[in-house]
């Protein structure tokens, strides 16, 4: 299982797209910029491993993962 399956293991796919639920899901310009925004909303209260940072190619790879034949 991925990094990132497992951090969305309460989430699911619907119509064969990854939906992840109770979740924000966002895009930035740079990796270190959306390591700064993760710090930013740990410090400001969001608690410690409820955010997680990847590149997009993993993101990418998690959506290949959940969907497809056979998968729900």
């Amino acid at each position: 299982m991925s990094r990132l399956a497992d951090f969305f293991k309460e989430t699911h796919t619907a119509l064969g797209v990854f939906y992840p639920l109770h979740c924000l899901v966002a895009g930035f310009p740079s990796l270190d910029a959306a390591r700064e925004v993760a710090r930013n909303l740990e410090n400001k209260g969001v608690g410690k491993g409820k955010t997680i940072t990847v590149e997009g190619a993993e993101l990418v790879e998690l959506e290949k993962e959940e969907t497809g034949w056979g998968t729900t």
